[in-house]
């Protein structure tokens, strides 16, 4: 398993219609959709892999370590599509008041991704060494 570092860029104020993404990736690494929102939220949109664990950080100084920048999300991707809206929280403004903030996305590759799809049907034990499990749709266990 290999971490990998994506950082991608928002640039733009409460007036601006300005949004670029720079990415520091490889041509199999995701491709990413920045849209300014009507109300001045960022939307951030990039392929992703089923099964993969992603962390997003922002900050508004993209020379930082990334080390120092703060956490927005964690979360496994249920699809080849992942999607985050960033309309601000606790720790950070809303994107509209902000004159810059920067986004980068670390993720783990993994090729032990057990998906789960169907009905359990018979007696089936899920081992720690298959795991991480992803259902991928209702599943009744019969």
């Amino acid at each position: 398993m290999s971490k990998k570092l994506t950082r991608f860029a928002v640039a733009g104020g409460l007036f601006s219609v300005l949004v670029s993404a720079v990415w520091i990736a490889l041509a199999a690494d995701p491709q990413l959709q920045i849209t300014r929102e009507p109300n001045g939220s960022v939307t951030l949109e990039w392929n992703s892999q089923t099964g993969l664990v992603y962390q997003l950080y922002w900050n508004s100084n993209v020379l930082e370590d990334i080390g120092a920048w703060q956490p927005l999300t964690n979360f496994t991707a249920a699809g080849t599509v992942s999607t985050l809206t960033d309309t601000g929280g606790l720790a950070r403004s809303h994107p509209a008041l902000a004159d810059r903030r920067f986004y980068a996305l670390l993720y783990e590759r993994r090729t032990n991704v057990t998906l789960v799809s169907s009905d359990v049907l018979s007696n089936t034990v899920w081992t720690v060494a298959d795991s991480p499990f992803l259902i991928t749709n209702d599943v009744r266990i019969r």
